[in-house]
């Protein structure tokens, strides 16, 4: 309804108030005491129905507020009992995270003590090779000093002896000494030996690194069991004990001449190898099978394919 409507509306409304008291007036205006009367009971009939009316409005009124009171109470009730689960989950998280506090706790001293072990073990490792070294140095020395006696003897025998015969008790003596050293060596050692032969065989430059990786995934180097674990501190450990292995080996064997090599662990050249050597390693290689025929081929796979 817009403005124009309104006002026409307005303008019925009273129209019809003053048509209708001038009906009133002309139909009740001559007896006045009618009209008194009229208006009396009509004031006492209105009087009753607001009454009646006011009764109902404060029935309805109390309705309402008891209902309020009820909902008021119900989300009282709703509201403590919100309260006691925060209380409850308040307690279930403290509890929780104490937990999770005394298991990272418990994690963080495991892991210390599996590293404080990985250190010993190293330690022990590194020691036992350095003890193994001087032990090799002192017998390579010695065995180097009976070569150089051996050389001034025959020197001096060679006037009044059979050279041939004196050089045969020479090589007899250095021959003894490799298959004692080649007896004394551990297994693994003996498996990087057998791969400068193979090397040398072939006449190709080798990648020791690649080979000690190689002979992990194959599970025939020196702590092959734990090398595939996710622990890489574990992983980096045992590389380097393999290398430490290498280097080893690299200055026993080219103290005492049985063995020459050259370059570094990326780039390693065999210019010699003694060839009673070769034999009692390839001999200790067979009688341990631990390289048997697909071992070798993947060794020889892996060598052709080195850059």
């Amino acid at each position: 309804m817009n403005d124009k409507e309104k006002l026409h509306y307005r303008y019925m409304i009273a129209f019809l108030v003053w048509t209708g008291l001038l009906l009133f007036s002309f139909f009740y205006g001559k007896n006045g005491n009618e009209v008194v009367s009229y208006i009396g009971f009509a004031g006492t009939l209105s009087s009753i129905i607001l009454a009646v009316a006011a009764l109902i409005y404060a029935f309805y009124q109390n309705s309402i507020y008891g209902s309020s009171n009820e909902k008021l109470d119900t989300s009282a009730k709703r509201i403590e009992s919100v309260t006691s689960s925060l209380d409850r989950t308040n307690e279930q998280v403290s509890l929780r995270l104490n937990e999770t506090v005394a298991e990272l706790r418990d994690s963080l001293e495991q892991t210390i003590n599996h590293m404080n072990t990985g250190f010993k073990q190293i330690s022990s490792s590194l020691q036992e090779q350095l003890d193994q070294n001087a032990i090799m140095n002192t017998s390579l020395e010695q065995v180097r000093e009976t070569v150089m006696e051996t050389k001034y003897n025959l020197y001096f025998a060679l006037g009044n002896f059979n050279s041939v015969k004196t050089e045969e008790l020479s090589t007899n003596e250095l021959n003894n000494f490799i298959l004692n050293y080649v007896q004394f060596q551990s297994i693994h050692q003996i498996i990087f030996l057998y791969y400068f032969i193979e090397l040398k065989k072939i006449d190709k430059e080798g990648n020791v690194y690649n080979f000690i990786i190689w002979a992990l995934n194959k599970k025939i180097a020196m702590d092959s069991d734990v090398f595939h674990e996710e622990d890489d501190s574990v992983k980096t450990m045992v590389l380097n004990k393999n290398i430490g292995l290498f280097w080893g080996l690299y200055y026993q064997t080219t103290y005492s001449g049985i063995l020459e090599i050259e370059g570094d662990l990326s780039k390693t050249i065999i210019k010699s190898i003694n060839s009673d050597l070769e034999r009692a390693v390839i001999n200790r290689i067979d009688l341990s099978g631990i390289i048997d025929q697909d071992l070798h081929s993947s060794l020889m796979d892996m060598m052709q394919n080195e850059i």
